[in-house]
Formats: structure tokens, sequence, C-alpha cells
């Protein structure tokens, strides 16, 4: 027994809309809109921020250093647990991802106040950068 595909949706988040001539299969396009993710924030009512001590190392014990507390805002939290893949290969799973502007500086290992109060380390971050296209850029920061 076959099922129906459906259709693809004319704009996706993170994902650049159809070019005309495939969204043509679809009907108007009129309502096709792209979203910079600080109107991604303001429509979903982000406006707090996390604190980000960037991971600078270890010292002579072998203890952690972190640099100076940065604020980072506005975010978008997201606090459950996910699966990700991280740089070596190894599946980590995370507690917690924080979506900030593709400027924000966070090196793996780095210290994360979440608005909650609660703190996570930076075990995978993904760079989600458009290349020129109208699509919504940010950095994923997540940790537990």
């Amino acid at each position: 027994r076959l099922r129906q595909r459906r259709p693809a949706p004319l704009c996706r988040i993170g994902r650049a809309p159809l070019e005309a001539s495939r969204a043509a299969d679809y009907g108007p396009v009129a309502g096709v809109v792209t979203v910079d993710l600080t109107d991604l924030l303001d429509m979903h009512g982000a406006g707090f921020g996390v604190v980000i001590e960037p991971y600078q190392g270890k010292d002579a014990g072998g203890a952690a250093v972190y640099g100076a507390p940065v604020e980072v805002a506005p975010v978008w939290v997201d606090e459950r647990r996910r699966i990700v893949r991280a740089a070596k290969g190894e599946t980590l799973t995370v507690t917690a991802t924080v979506y900030a502007a593709l400027a924000t500086d966070c090196p793996t290992n780095s210290r994360v106040t979440l608005p909650s109060g609660r703190q996570i380390i930076a075990l995978h971050i993904a760079r989600r950068d458009g290349g020129g296209l109208d699509v919504p850029e940010h950095v994923e920061i997540a940790g537990n």
C-alpha cells in the first residue's frame, strides 16, 4: 500500500524559500516570507539573555579555566533533551540548546548560565550561516 507524499511547504524556517518555478506547483506565493533570527525571537517573546564564560583551557592542576562572563541577549532557549553528533563523531545527549545571533562567540566546553539559573557546559556548537541567502542565521549552543 503506497502513501501519497505531501507537498513541501513554501517557507521553511532555516532554509531558503522555494524557487518560483517550483512554488508555482503549489499555488500563489504571495504569503511566502523569510524571517530573520531577531524577528523570530521577538515573535516568541524571547528577550532574556544567557551568560557565557568562554573556556580558555586547563590550569596546572587540571581544573577548567574560564574567561570573563559575557551576557548575550536576546536568545531563544530550548530546555529539553535531544541527541546531537559532536565534531569527532560521537553521539551526545544534551539537555538544553541556546539559539543566539551568528556573531556570538562560544568555544566548546564554555560555561553557559541559562535564564532559569541552571548552568550547562557547551558540548556542541553549530553555526547556521545562510551564506548570503535571506534565511535566519544563528548559532546553536547545545550542552548539559
